[in-house]
């Protein structure tokens, strides 16, 4: 697509992955092609209608676009380039209203743009306060005038009346666009969003296929139940964005824009006099609200769904070094460890109404593969929190000289002492709809690690504790 060869070459600092961004650098190169595409097409109508001035104003929007476009590749800040566009057109209507006739210069009827333009790109609150300028600029024009100031008047009673003719047609069609783009591109980032989500099912798919034809069942299984409680939180996360996207702020944008187009004729009057006009900052300042808040959702749980994504991947490439016997070892602090575990199984723990408790001591960076320990905290916070319905589960970090323990408690249902030695074998599970799966696996990685996954309860009622233990160096595999 031409906005996609457009944003390789002018928001080079852009993140690709970033769908957020993305929608709204490809409206910053929209609007400011809309601008140059003005320039040509009004410069010579004021000419020929006589204001030279609005037409060396007009004139200047080509270098000015020019300048957001160097700037926005400079600095990538989608707010900067926003705020730029919004001014860049506040000015020209500002210049060109001064020299055709203050209040009654059809130049005013543009000041619905820019709010509009700030909204799209740089956010609910920029495009607030650009309403806000753009209602205490008309109604200064309309202040002055009843005052009895006398604007310069560059155009005849003719030429001003064949630009108002001329001007009404293309405010719809521009406003009617701006909604337009807004919602298109609104649309497009969500489809994206689903398109990813069906990608990360097909990689599923793809892992499941690939572990039954190499024949390694037992990885296979524990690698899928690993990735199926990270889709818990991909699922929650993609439904909160979709949730987001259903906010009515789009159509009370196109509303507030029929409102306007409705009394485009008397537009100081309306906002100064009229009841509804008058009511018009309060339901922007609604709309910027709602929309700042609809967005600062979207952006957390995008964040959120990255993360997981990461750490799907990771499973995976796991999943394909396994065989080797390789794995990414690195520094890793256990408590941002213990913490991206929480958040992944959060979905889990708020399901089953669990009080969380951390208490961290401060251990030393441990050398070891971050994902397959986040892998098996993940497992481990997941079965505490369906033990302990509606109680509480504890994630506690300790170390000696030689090695950390994270442990995980609960104060749920307990494990009788007859199942205390059958925990961690294969297809041993007291849930109804468990597999016995999950332990199985978090043990075997715990022993690839150096480490040790062990367990225990004072019996059933009592709750139970999960204890990962782990070499502070590197350590060589278990038996």
């Amino acid at each position: 697509m031409g906005s996609d060869f457009l944003l390789e070459r002018l928001g080079p600092r852009i993140d690709r992955d970033n769908v957020d961004q993305v929608r709204r650098a490809k409206l910053v190169l929209l609007f400011v092609v809309a601008l140059v595409a003005c320039v040509p097409l009004l410069t010579p109508v004021y000419y020929l209608l006589g204001s030279v001035v609005g037409a060396v104003t007009i004139a200047a929007g080509g270098p000015a676009a020019a300048g957001i476009l160097a700037l926005f590749r400079r600095t990538g800040s989608l707010a900067l380039a926003g705020n730029s566009i919004a001014f860049v057109l506040f000015a020209m209507a500002l210049v060109v209203a001064s020299v055709t006739g203050g209040f009654q210069s059809p130049a005013l009827l543009w000041v619905v743009t820019f709010p509009m333009v700030s909204f799209c790109i740089s956010g609910g609150r920029a495009g607030f306060a650009w309403a806000v300028t753009a209602v205490l600029t008309v109604g200064a024009f309309y202040a002055a005038e009843r005052q009895g100031v006398v604007f310069r008047q560059d155009l005849s009673p003719e030429n001003l009346g064949f630009l108002f003719a001329s001007l009404l047609p293309t405010m719809v069609v521009v406003v009617t666009a701006l909604v337009w783009s807004y919602e298109h591109h609104r649309v497009w980032a969500f489809n994206t969003l689903d398109r990813r989500n069906r990608e990360l099912e097909l990689l599923k798919e793809r892992l499941v296929e690939t572990s039954r034809r190499a024949g390694m069942a037992e990885v296979a299984t524990g690698v899928i139940h690993n990735v199926g409680n990270v889709l818990n939180g991909v699922t929650v996360s993609a439904g909160l964005v979709r949730e987001a996207a259903a906010g009515s702020e789009a159509r009370l944008l196109g509303r507030v824009a029929g409102l306007v187009r409705e009394h485009e004729g008397e537009l100081g009057r309306f906002v100064t006099e009229d009841p509804k006009g008058q009511a018009l900052p309060g339901v922007l300042e609604q709309l910027a609200a709602a929309s700042e808040r609809s967005w600062q959702r979207v952006r957390e749980n995008v964040d959120i769904l990255c993360r997981h994504v990461d750490q799907i991947n990771a499973i995976v490439a796991a999943q394909q070094k396994y065989a080797s016997g390789g794995a990414v070892l690195e520094p890793c602090d256990l408590h941002e460890l213990c913490d991206d575990a929480l958040q992944i199984a959060a979905t889990t723990l708020e399901r089953h109404r669990v009080v969380v408790a951390r208490d961290y001591n401060g251990a030393p960076p441990v050398e070891t593969d971050k994902h397959q320990v986040i892998s098996i905290l993940v497992n481990l916070i997941q079965n505490a929190a369906r033990a302990a319905e509606g109680g509480r589960v504890a994630v506690r970090v300790t170390h000696d000289a030689g090695a950390v323990r994270i442990a995980v408690e609960d104060n749920g249902a307990g494990i009788a002492a007859e199942n205390l030695e059958r925990i961690f074998q294969h297809g041993f599970t007291t849930h109804a709809d468990g597999h016995g799966f999950g332990l199985h696996s978090a043990a075997n990685t715990a022993r690839s690690l150096g480490g040790e996954l062990s367990g225990e309860s004072d019996g059933v009622g009592c709750g139970a504790t999960f204890r990962l233990e782990l070499p502070i160096a590197a350590g060589e595999p278990g038996p």
